[in-house]
């Protein structure tokens, strides 16, 4: 069988949806950074706004986009085994280093982190995307942003399982989380992580992810109107925040004005985005993972050298070291590790496809 039989066909990139990633990808950034300000006492009204939890509203974001982008570079595809090789060769790697990376700063520098402690158990699970509790009692793997790759996880598998059937797939997917959204609402009150997920509505923003590439093909391109669009989406996330966070309808709340920014960004995908924004979207996923490392380390370095930083300055800060550390770990390490990953997980599954 020949490679290009092996891979998806790849959708030419969308500029603007990498402008949203970093976007997503920078609201996560500041909402985490906000805590280490007000951990250390440096709160103002910047990091009083961050509080608010806006910032928690770039995972919703991701997994709608995650749901198009699914959707959209899979119009050729034909082996649920194939679409599974790749997205854990683009997601695993990165995730397992940075995890281990984390487990070794534990278990030799475990001052760092004041609250967390290694456990093996903890670690095993986490790398193997198994939502559990963690052993402070809360719903975190290891790596905390890990929490949010378990349920793409979940979703790479229910739709894997529809390949096949691909054009059904969102009437197939809705109606499937629909039942077991269903399900979690009426349920009474556990600490069963993993029927937490399950059942969890933040499962139904992937769906409305798939009905954006459905429509993506006749959909305007109208920046001005597309502009305006993803305004009243952030707008609308921000007076429903206090029915987001760990609301039970998160997916609903705040998943339907992730939807309509995203809606607004592809109608803006006839412009010419910043290369900037083009640069922090294609490393937004090292971004994502390793700010939760970066944070600590420069809050070190900032105490042991005795720089003193307001609430805003330290948040920015944070950031930005983040955004540059992102960066090289995305060129130098996210991209060899996927690429290794996707050749010798392609190179496993192409003889049993080829005597098929």
């Amino acid at each position: 069988m020949q490679s290009s039989q092996i891979i998806v066909t790849p959708a030419t990139k969308i500029d603007s949806l990498q402008a949203l990633r970093a976007i997503a990808a920078l609201l996560v950034v500041f909402h985490h950074s906000k805590d280490f300000a007000e951990k250390y006492g440096h709160e103002n009204w910047f990091t009083d706004f961050l509080g608010s939890g806006i910032g928690a509203f770039g995972v919703d974001i991701f997994f709608v986009l995650s749901g198009f982008i699914m959707f959209h570079t899979t119009r050729d595809a034909t082996s649920g085994r194939i679409f599974l090789a790749n997205r854990i060769a683009r997601v695993a790697p990165m995730y397992w280093i940075v995890t281990s990376i984390l487990a070794i700063m534990l278990i030799l520098a475990p001052g760092l982190f004041s609250t967390m402690r290694f456990e093996l158990w903890h670690f095993l699970k986490s790398i193997l995307f198994i939502p559990h509790n963690s052993p402070s009692g809360d719903y975190l793997p290891l790596l905390g942003v890990g929490w949010t790759l378990c349920f793409e996880m979940y979703f790479y598998l229910a739709f894997a399982s529809l390949i096949k059937v691909r054009s059904y797939a969102l009437a197939l997917l809705s109606g499937y989380f629909a039942i077991m959204v269903t399900i979690g609402l009426i349920l009474p009150p556990h600490e069963n992580r993993l029927l937490w997920t399950l059942t969890n509505t933040l499962n139904l923003e992937f769906t409305f992810g798939i009905a954006l590439a459905h429509f993506y093909p006749k959909m305007p391109k109208a920046p001005i109107s597309g502009a305006l669009l993803s305004a009243t989406g952030f707008l609308a996330a921000f007076l429903l925040k206090d029915l987001g966070g760990p609301h039970a309808l998160r997916g609903i709340t705040w998943g339907l004005p992730a939807a309509l920014i995203m809606c607004g960004f592809l109608m803006m995908s006839n412009i010419r985005f910043n290369r900037v924004f083009i640069g922090l979207g294609d490393s937004s996923y090292s971004l994502y993972l390793i700010h939760m490392l970066s944070l600590p380390f420069l809050w070190k370095i900032a105490h042991l050298s005795n720089i003193q930083f307001e609430g805003s300055a330290l948040i920015f800060t944070f950031a930005l070291f983040s955004v540059a550390a992102s960066f090289l770990a995305w060129k130098h390490i996210e991209i060899p590790a996927s690429k290794a990953a996707k050749q010798l997980l392609l190179h496993k599954i192409q003889p049993a496809r080829t005597q098929e």
